[in-house]
């Protein structure tokens, strides 16, 4: 088959300092180089920014999760969302703004050496736990030993690739070594793989097994968990303790609690948000929603700088999907067009592979047409003249029903008999899970945060070899080769040619179906004030407060 490049408009509206890992880290191969930034403790929020001096302490709010999230963080499968509930109870070393800056927050900055392969780091020295241990360069030593304990290993293990030890060389300093340079290593640490714990929570975790214990005793985040109802809601108080004040001088958080409501279906949201049950949602991207929450004199509605591309994990492990012809048929059998007028109010963008036009790297591939009959020449190559029968799985939360019934509806002309099986978050993550052997013979759809904090956490977290979410099953030894070099070299040039060859290898193997990519909003009660997001759309609410 034969794929022609062709001119694809770059869409401009989004913010571009999102896409590069290397604006990331700020550092070449050839000196080392060092962030500086105020001083975090007296920070308000991540992004620093000033809070109201009439601010009032006091209340409590109610925020939306779309799903469940497992409460320790090593066990995160949905990490840009999850990062809404963890940020209550955890602080990483680092954080980003909604540019995708790197920022202080436990670490005051970083130093990188000349040869990349040690990072150094001083951290703040008034930060607490909830036990009242300190947050110190020795609690960072020991949180990492947890993290690549091949026992416990943290989920985004491959997001510290190359670290090979981390030491105290000062009581808040803290040294990273590494076999091979990670140019990753500080955007990774703004994710959950960059949450401190406390000691002692720790051996409490190894020695129980209690997932919950770091929300409750091992966090030094602005609120503590209280309860927990698994799939229903979260409570949690004020931490006394916390360690960052308002430009005042001013003891943070104001809230006096935040509760975490599990929400899966968009219309009861919508409305528990006219009615202000709820007071912040994590997101959305029905325009029908959209519509209703702008109307409404109660709310605000934000745009965020990350959308959702949605696309269709094709399991190539088993057939009919570990044919290429019967996956680009499938390409083949959907209908952009519908998706952007029905979904995205024709402001959504499509894309063969899942980097984004307004991404710097992008590559020019040619997208994907609507062709039922070109579908059905290839199916009948592939061996299935009469059509195939295929399961499509989904989440039973957003919009993600109604984007599988037309997929169903426009693949049937194709050949494609698709049945619709639809799963809880967690369910469908487990089912679909990488080492889930048993994973079903069709497809799930997934709506991937896009882009991500760096360009191969963007990869790996889809296509990496062990990632959860390589739902596809694909295992590309040149593709996994270009992925484990990207975040190897500092260098810029080098970095933009290996994403260029990995999106090819993405266009050519075809392991996903792409289908749109939207737009995202949140909103929040008016008078709901103090309200932080960073590159990842996670919104923050130690410095949150309300007004009458």
């Amino acid at each position: 088959r034969t794929k022609k490049m062709k001119k694809t408009v770059k869409f401009l509206a989004l913010c571009l300092a999102l896409v590069m890992v290397f604006s990331l880290a700020a550092c070449g191969s050839e000196s080392s180089t060092e962030t500086t930034a105020p001083d975090a403790s007296t920070a308000p929020d991540a992004s620093g920014a000033p809070v109201a001096s009439d601010s009032k302490y006091g209340g409590t709010i109610t925020i939306r999760r779309s799903g469940t999230t497992v409460i320790n963080p090593m066990q995160t499968s949905a990490v840009q969302i999850d990062k809404n509930v963890y940020g209550l109870f955890f602080e990483s070393l680092l954080v980003t703004d909604e540019e995708a800056n790197v920022l202080p927050n436990l670490a005051t900055g970083y130093t990188v050496s000349d040869d990349g392969l040690t990072i150094t780091m001083e951290l703040v020295d008034n930060a607490v736990f909830f036990n009242g241990e300190p947050v110190n360069a020795e609690a960072v030593v020991e949180t990492f030993n947890l993290y690549m304990d091949p026992e416990y290993q943290h989920i985004l293990i491959d997001y510290i690739s190359g670290l090979e030890s981390v030491e105290a060389v000062g009581e808040y300093t803290v040294q990273f070594n590494f076999s091979t340079p990670n140019s990753d290593f500080p955007a990774a640490m703004t994710t959950p793989i960059g949450y401190i714990m406390a000691p002692s929570a720790i051996e409490t975790y190894k020695s129980t097994g209690d997932n919950e214990v770091f929300a409750r005793e091992g966090g030094c985040g602005p609120f503590k968990m209280t309860e927990f109802i698994d799939g229903e809601s979260i409570k949690t108080v004020r931490n006394e303790n916390y360690f960052k004040t308002d430009d005042e001088g001013n003891q943070l958080p104001y809230l006096d609690g935040v509760t975490v409501q599990i929400v899966s279906d968009e219309s009861v949201m919508t409305q528990n948000m006219l009615s202000s049950d709820i007071n912040s949602l994590d997101y959305f991207s029905s325009i029908t929603t959209l519509a209703q929450l702008q109307n409404a004199s109660n709310v605000t509605v934000k745009s965020l700088t990350c959308g959702y591309q949605y696309f269709l994990y094709m399991n190539m492990s088993k057939a009919p999907f570990d044919n290429e012809l019967v996956r680009e048929a499938m390409c083949y059998a959907v209908n952009f067009d519908e998706f952007n007028a029905t979904f995205c109010s024709n402001q959504g963008l499509q894309s063969p592979t899942n980097i984004m036009s307004f991404q710097s790297y992008y590559k020019d591939l040619e997208n994907y047409t609507y062709n039922p009959e070109k579908a059905k020449e290839l199916l009948a190559e592939a061996g299935y003249p009469d059509g195939v029968e295929v399961e499509l799985y989904y989440g039973t939360y957003g919009v993600m029903q109604q984007v599988c019934e037309m997929v169903q509806a426009q693949a049937k002309d194709a050949g494609f008999d698709i049945k619709l099986v639809g799963q809880d978050g967690a369910a469908i993550k487990s089912t679909w899970a990488v080492d889930n052997d048993d994973a079903p013979a069709g497809m799930r759809l997934q709506n991937n945060g896009t882009p991500k904090v760096t360009a191969s956490i963007s990869m790996d977290y889809i296509f990496g070899d062990t990632a959860l979410q390589n739902c596809s099953k694909w295992h590309n030894s040149e593709f996994q080769a270009l992925l484990d070099s990207l975040s190897g070299t500092f260098d810029t040039e080098e970095q933009a040619s290996i994403l260029g060859q990995m999106q090819e290898l993405i266009y050519e193997d075809t392991p996903i179906c792409t289908l749109f990519y939207a737009p995202n909003y949140t909103a929040y009660s008016n008078n709901l004030n103090g309200l932080y997001w960073d590159s990842d759309t996670a919104c923050y609410y130690s410095s949150a407060w309300l007004s009458e």
